[in-house]
């Protein structure tokens, strides 16, 4: 987004002001690596598609690989009846983890999620 203020016209009061909009990417891409000290040395990848179609359906997909814990999840979404604050995100997450304290473990999850987002301001 860009937006331009033009010269104030003094004979209607008023200030135009000029907005250009250039649309984003259909597809982004993140890559990262680092350490921590919980999970060691690790590696990531993110890739989101911004939108499906015309009611706003948007999906990621997120991978990790780490020393001590490997993840992959992935989330279809689709706004619900205020977009901007509902939505219903149909999700797969699948993880395993080393810990020192506990041993190993791992889990799946899969299914839907409705998510409604609560604002007190």
């Amino acid at each position: 987004m860009r937006i331009r203020q033009a010269p104030a016209n003094q004979a209607d009061k008023s200030i135009p002001i000029e907005v250009s909009l250039t649309p984003r990417n259909r597809m982004s891409y993140a890559f990262s690596a680092g350490y921590g000290s919980d999970t060691g040395e690790r590696i990531g990848a993110d890739i989101k598609r911004h939108w499906f179609n015309r009611r706003g359906h948007y999906g990621n997909a997120m991978m990790q690989y780490a020393q001590r814990r490997q993840l992959v999840e992935t989330h279809y979404v689709v706004p619900w009846d205020n977009p901007l604050t509902e939505k219903l995100d149909w999700g797969f997450r699948a993880q395993y983890e080393e810990n020192d304290r506990w041993g190993s473990d791992s889990f799946a999850r899969v299914g839907p999620n409705f998510v409604r987002e609560l604002y007190d301001g």
